[in-house]
């Protein structure tokens, strides 16, 4: 399985059956969508509107944006219920967090989180593999906030997504004080990391691949 990162929270999975997962393409037109090819779409939230505008669309697509248990073909989606601020969405509205296990491998997708989970949840997201986390800040949780979550997920890999780079310049904080933290990190020098070369035993280890906003031009 090929993790692909496409810039802010957004991440193309390519299954080794042919099939496209995409993670929440909320930085992506729907003709860039489109040309990708999914299989099936996840979406954090609503932002604007973008998932009702793909539906007719993606005709052949599976887009899952509402909270459930959902299994597409040999891929089960699980959404639970999240904030993207820490006012239960008064400020921002709400935020899906996934639980999506493809190939024997339990992925999780925060999307936009701005607030702690809650003991229930933590305990549900239990023997996560790889851990997608926002650390910008501002619109989602800053680093400290990700580095104690990671603290008490405890995933074997964490992939941290949604903060300032050169292809991302909103306002976003950088991601200095988050690698200066964190407990191990392996940098991968490309914008990919194909899954079969982790280590299955490995814990709390920080990927760090290129964010290649601009592969969907490539294809």
């Amino acid at each position: 399985m090929i993790i692909r990162w496409l810039g802010e929270s957004c991440f193309l999975i390519q299954v080794s059956n042919g099939r496209r997962v995409l993670l929440d393409p909320l930085n992506l037109t729907i003709s860039k969508i489109s040309s990708l090819t999914p299989s099936i779409i996840t979406l954090s939230h609503n932002y604007l509107n973008i998932a009702k505008s793909s539906m007719p669309i993606l005709r052949n697509c599976n887009t899952v944006n509402t909270l459930g248990i959902y299994k597409f073909y040999d891929i089960l989606v699980t959404g639970y219920q999240g904030y993207h601020d820490n006012l239960y969405g008064v400020k921002r509205g709400e935020n899906i967090i996934y639980s999506t296990e493809i190939e024997g491998i339990k992925l999780c997708h925060l999307g936009h989180i701005g607030h702690n989970l809650s003991t229930d949840l933590i305990s549900t997201l239990s023997d996560i593999d790889i851990l997608f986390i926002p650390i910008g800040g501002h619109f989602t949780i800053n680093s400290s906030q990700a580095l104690d979550l990671i603290d008490i997920i405890k995933p074997k890999y964490i992939i941290p997504m949604y903060y300032r780079n050169s292809n991302c310049t909103k306002f976003l904080d950088s991601p200095k004080d988050f690698f200066i933290n964190s407990k191990k990190i392996t940098i991968i020098d490309k914008d990919y990391i194909d899954t079969n070369t982790l280590d299955s035993s490995s814990c709390l280890n920080t990927l760090i691949i290129k964010d290649n906003s601009n592969y969907i031009n490539t294809i």
